[in-house]
């Protein structure tokens, strides 16, 4: 089953309801990236629909997928440790032949795309 398109557990949609309720709608946000894998950006938009309330919502949150936020297709030895290994916490992959160096340039890809993600208005200080 491909990881990118599995949905949101009842576990998942939980977990979001009690992040809400307890630390997440504290925060003073102006985004939400997620990656474009199906749970991550149902959890981003529960998270942000939680988190926005009628009066706050002149000040919306910015929504942005970012692509490269999901390491499948980053290269192949990401693919060939996600074959192997399955999905798992990044640190896991670190301790596998190749798989530090690979993660590290993941890692990069995904700042640079997120660094060029936010910017504007929205961002400034």
């Amino acid at each position: 089953f491909d990881d990118q398109m599995r949905v949101l557990t009842p576990k998942g949609i939980k977990q979001c309801e009690d992040a809400s309720a307890s630390w997440f709608k504290f925060l003073d946000l102006r985004a939400i990236l997620s990656s474009p894998a199906r749970r991550a950006s149902e959890t981003a938009m529960r998270m942000m629909a939680n988190y926005e309330t009628e009066e706050s919502k002149v000040d919306s949150l910015y929504l942005r997928m970012v692509a490269s936020s999901h390491p499948a297709g980053m290269s192949e030895v990401c693919e060939s440790l996600f074959e192997t290994m399955g999905y798992g916490p990044l640190r896991k992959f670190f301790e596998a032949e190749g798989g530090e160096q690979a993660f590290q340039a993941y890692g990069d890809t995904v700042c640079e795309e997120m660094s060029t993600t936010m910017t504007g208005p929205s961002f400034a200080e």
